[in-house]
């Protein structure tokens, strides 16, 4: 078999509470959160997508097994998936 390189990409949703002087300056001060500390995100229903114009097929002498992010808890995902 083959082995590809097939960029993927979701959407998630959630919301942060900040203190602002404006809903303007508190939509950048939301922006600046870091994405880690997000709490409870939700997956966008039907957002998963696959990149089909940048599919690399990878020649299996050069293909590092350890690069390659361990994605068995994608049915873990906050919102399900």
């Amino acid at each position: 078999m083959k082995k590809f390189i097939v960029p993927v990409n979701w959407q998630v949703s959630t919301s942060v509470v900040v203190e602002a002087e404006n809903a303007e300056q508190a939509g950048f001060l939301a922006a600046e959160v870091d994405l880690d500390l997000m709490p409870d995100p939700e997956y966008v229903c039907d957002s998963f997508e696959v990149d089909f114009e940048v599919i690399e097929e990878v020649s299996s002498s050069t293909f590092n097994e350890g690069a390659i992010g361990d994605f068995s808890a994608w049915d873990k995902m906050p919102g399900g998936f």
